[in-house]
């Protein structure tokens, strides 16, 4: 009796090859609809605003008329500066546009300094961006090592030249505290574990600001600067077991799909 090809079907290696473009997707894709969202919402407010600040223009340059003649320089400026902060004032995006734009710009620059631990025939397998089953969140960066050890890795994009430090479990970059970081990041990585059924590390990579020493190994989650990260995964010695690695991985792609793919 021939075996059935549909149960006995090898893994097909590089179906999850490491694709950089997956990388902060979904972060991109909510800054889009976040903006488009806001521009929709506040055309009215937007045309009444340029309608009175021009107004206000014009009723500013009347008492002008009755003075010396200004050089025509100013003249112009007093005209048109009003009107471009305006015009500024309505196009400028939201705080929290500007922070998933941020956010996605940060899963790239990861995406980019993890590759080179992707190369090579026992280079690591590395997924972006993949969902969380009955969960609207999302896993930046999952990575197999060649012996099958999983890793999952959080992209933070912070203050520039601000110094990380925990507290009392929570994550602070300078004075500003950030109170559901670390356990989100834990719980993220329990999840990608359920699904995986293996147990799965959690990191947090810092873009921008200081990281003492630049690794702090927390209690329950190692927070590194993101220029050190693949130094970081390095350090540990290990034995490739390829098999091992390809089988999670494809465990991955099929329980863990892609953000924008669902």
């Amino acid at each position: 009796m021939r075996p059935n090809p549909t149960t006995h079907r090898p893994l097909q290696r590089h179906d999850h090859r490491h694709r950089p473009q997956d990388a902060g997707a979904s972060a991109a894709r909510r800054a889009r609809q976040l903006r488009r969202d806001e521009l929709r919402q506040n055309s009215v407010q937007h045309a009444v605003l340029l309608a009175g600040t021009a107004l206000a223009a014009y009723m500013v340059s009347i008492p002008a008329r009755l003075l010396p003649p200004l050089p025509s320089a100013l003249t112009i400026a007093g005209a048109v500066l009003p009107v471009l902060w305006a015009i500024w004032h309505v196009h400028r995006p939201s705080d929290a546009v500007r922070r998933w734009r941020r956010g996605a710009a940060g899963e790239r620059r990861t995406a980019r300094l993890l590759h080179p631990l992707t190369r090579g025939k026992q280079g690591w397998i590395i997924l972006h961006d993949r969902a969380i089953p009955r969960s609207r969140a999302n896993l930046d960066h999952l990575l197999v090592r060649p012996d099958g050890a999983v890793f999952y890795c959080d992209s933070k994009a912070l203050r520039p030249g601000a110094r990380i430090h925990v507290r009392d479990g929570i994550l602070h970059c300078g004075h500003r505290p950030y109170p559901s970081a670390i356990n989100t990041v834990i719980w993220e990585a329990a999840q990608a574990a359920d699904a995986l059924g293996v147990p799965v590390t959690p990191l947090i990579a810092v873009h921008d600001a200081e990281v003492p020493g630049h690794v702090l190994h927390d209690s329950k989650v190692v927070i590194v600067a993101a220029t050190r990260l693949t130094r970081e995964l390095r350090r540990s010695r290990y034995i490739p077991n390829r098999a091992a690695a390809e089988q999670i991985a494809a465990r991955a792609e099929a329980l863990l799909p892609r953000h924008t793919a669902r």
